[in-house]
């Protein structure tokens, strides 16, 4: 197992500095040790591994300081696995071969035929962004929440015109795609008609995977910020909300796709959303100013089953697949039940301690 954790630290090197190498390198001394000592490898501290680099020099060290402490966290521990790391703007590509759900607001007659791709047609590969907490955009004043974790990695997001994104969870593809502002007379904001599709994706980006590797690292540099009460607000609450800013998104368990051809989208489920709440807002358009009311998603919502619609072109990897399929569109068609839409706290939970250790 030590071998397996020098070979994924020599990785780790060189995903924070490609050029790296190991002759030249400030850890020469410290490369050199753990070869030498793969074979019975002892505990050491984070200190202990910068003390047997060749040549100390702080600022060479420091660029290397997140993975040796992802070393010395495995280094000795036969049962621990080296931490998986995913950097820049790449997705790691994965097997999925199960089915999804993507919510979108086009019809049948026009997804059954077309199917669905990505709006940039320029994109080279799904594109991850903002895995870092940042200030609130067009805020004048800080946030003294949110502004002492500004840096801190956090769960990012697919950059929705680079790749097709759907999720396992039919609750989730319900809230997309978001709601926008209404004005029409007599139209309630609270009730909104779309589509969700059943859909089989064989491969794809593992958008998900990233946001909790990138969730973990933020939570881990939040333990070294002392907790604190704010204004009318206390530790407790300041903590949460942090961890929510961390957290937030991954309720949509998102994957990403290049595209989704017509025969890999099974059925149509004709819904009706309503929100529980409805926020005020202005956009700005070309035409005016527009003032009116959307469906505040983030405080979520329920959402019925109106219509059941198959796609004769459907194609099946196997005769169990259709099976399955056909059996879950057509109990959501008999049944035409109300169902929840999560909210973003919804997509993790705080340890139950005592439940885990049994006491």
């Amino acid at each position: 197992m030590s071998q397996l954790h020098l070979a994924a630290f020599l990785k780790d090197l060189q995903g924070i500095n490609p050029d790296f190498r190991q002759t030249t390198s400030s850890l020469k001394g410290l490369l050199q040790y753990l070869q030498a000592t793969a074979a019975h490898p002892t505990k050491m501290s984070f200190q202990q591994a910068v003390n047997r680099c060749a040549t100390f020099r702080g600022g060479r060290v420091d660029k290397y300081r997140p993975a040796i402490e992802r070393l010395v966290g495995v280094w000795g521990d036969p049962w621990r696995p080296y931490p998986q790391v995913q950097r820049g703007t790449q997705l790691a590509a994965i097997d999925i071969h199960r089915i999804c759900f993507r919510g979108d607001s086009r019809p049948p007659s026009e997804i059954f035929l077309q199917g669905f791709t990505k709006q940039d047609a320029e994109a080279s590969a799904p594109t991850y962004r903002g895995g870092e907490v940042a200030p609130t955009e067009g805020q004048q004043n800080p946030n003294p929440v949110i502004d002492r974790i500004i840096g801190l990695k956090k769960a990012g997001d697919l950059l929705p015109s680079s790749a097709v994104c759907v999720t396992p969870d039919m609750h989730v593809a319900a809230l997309f795609p978001l709601p926008v502002i209404t004005v029409l007379n007599n139209f309630k904001p609270t009730e909104v008609d779309t589509w969700i599709y059943m859909v089989y994706v064989a491969t794809g980006s593992h958008t998900h995977g990233r946001q909790v590797l990138d969730a973990i690292a933020g939570l881990d540099a939040l333990r070294a910020i002392e907790p604190e009460g704010v204004g009318d607000y206390s530790a407790a609450e300041v903590t949460e909300a942090r961890v929510n800013e961390i957290m937030q998104n991954l309720y949509g368990r998102e994957m990403a796709i290049e595209q989704i051809p017509p025969p890999s989208i099974w059925y149509a489920f004709k819904i009706r959303r309503s929100w529980r709440k409805t926020i005020q807002k202005t956009s700005y358009t070309f035409e005016g100013t527009v003032v009116g009311h959307e469906g505040d998603y983030k405080e979520g919502g329920t959402y019925t089953i109106l219509e059941v619609q198959a796609n004769d072109a459907a194609v099946y990897p196997a005769s169990s697949w259709s099976s399955v399929a056909s059996t879950l569109a057509n109990d959501l068609n008999r049944a035409r039940k109300t169902f929840p839409m999560p909210t973003h706290r919804e997509g993790f939970a705080p340890s139950n301690v005592r439940a885990i250790l049994g006491t």
